[in-house]
């Protein structure tokens, strides 16, 4: 069979990249055309039009070494020893079949080396997606805290005075124009101690603190029944109530304005002082959600009632219908609806 020196098809010239095959009808192309012919159903033969597989397309080597067996095969046994030989030597050397083995080392080598680096790659794009998801969620959660920021800076308005940490007199709080102390001052009686200077912390008949914790504010002494001794008139004492029938509509005014005004510091400072957590125990539908968080809870608790209180506080504040008086309630008691709905927002009943 002659060997030709370029395929007929593409006329390329063959070497170790560009292969000769033959058919099974004899012809000779390169490997790629044979491969671009075997993808249509039934792939033919361009010279002579004999249909063929992929499967019966092989290299010359193969063709003259199979055709040799066949040849062999019908020769008889005693003198097929040297002329098998000879064939398989001469097919072998005009192969360059390590040239081949050469060319397959490399291969193999290669695809291994590729092996590896897909697996690192694929390493390496795991560990950064589960970067990107964390850093997702971080972001997520950064945008939650600003959008809370925002709107509790939103509702709070101007923002109030602090709560100052000493004592002040309970005439005066802190506001211009209250009234002086008074000169004289007469007690009938012992005065018992009342559960809130108890627990919150006061002043009793000595002037001296009592009971003060460290992050607890100033509350204003309660109003008592009692008669007291001013500029030579006699006046009744505050009632349970919290009025003074003795005293003008200026000084009531006064008094109610400064204890608004006391309440809207103690919000303020409790809000600055609470720092939520969302590890926190709640309930969904009637169903008891426990988080092992007990400090965290007993804090959300406490804030929660020390809310509650200082609504309750500001519900019992008489205005008399004054304008200003029921303008600066209505503003505190707007600050407290905000800060429970903001201790309340960092979990889902």
């Amino acid at each position: 069979m002659p060997v030709l020196q370029e395929c007929s098809i593409c006329f390329e010239e063959f070497d170790r990249w560009i292969v000769p095959q033959t058919t099974p009808c004899g012809h000779i192309f390169c490997d790629q055309c044979l491969d671009i012919l075997s993808l249509s159903p039934k792939p033919k033969c361009p010279n002579c039009r004999a249909s063929f597989t992929r499967n019966q397309v092989m290299s010359l080597e193969k063709m003259e070494l199979r055709k040799s067996l066949k040849t062999l095969a019908e020769v008889d046994r005693q003198s097929q020893g040297p002329l098998v030989e000879e064939l398989v030597a001469d097919v072998i050397c005009k192969g360059d079949v390590s040239k081949y083995i050469q060319i397959a080392v490399d291969v193999f080598q290669q695809l291994v080396r590729t092996g590896r680096e897909n697996d690192d790659m694929k390493t390496k794009l795991i560990n950064a997606e589960a970067i990107h998801e964390k850093l997702a969620t971080q972001n997520k959660l950064l945008v939650g805290q600003l959008r809370k920021l925002e709107l509790q800076f939103s509702n709070e308005g101007p923002r109030a005075r602090p709560v100052p940490r000493v004592s002040r007199p309970a005439t005066a709080y802190g506001n211009p124009g209250a009234l002086e102390p008074l000169p004289e001052r007469q007690v009938e009686g012992p005065r018992p101690s009342e559960p809130r200077d108890q627990i919150m912390g006061g002043i009793n008949e000595d002037n001296r603190r009592t009971h003060r914790g460290t992050f607890e504010v100033h509350l204003p002494p309660e109003p008592i029944s009692r008669e007291v001794q001013r500029q030579g008139y006699k006046l009744s004492g505050f009632s349970t109530a919290g009025t003074v029938s003795s005293l003008t509509a200026g000084e009531i005014s006064q008094i109610t304005s400064a204890t608004i005004d006391d309440i809207a510091n103690e919000v303020v400072s409790h809000i600055i002082e609470f720092k939520p957590s969302s590890n926190i125990d709640f309930t969904i539908r009637g169903k008891v959600v426990v988080v092992h968080d007990t400090e965290n809870n007993r804090t959300l608790i406490n804030h929660l009632r020390k809310l509650e209180e200082l609504r309750t506080r500001l519900a019992e504040v008489s205005t008399q219908g004054h304008s200003r008086l029921e303008d600066k309630c209505r503003s505190t008691r707007s600050h407290i609806e905000s800060a429970l709905s903001q201790a309340t927002s960092s979990f889902v009943f």
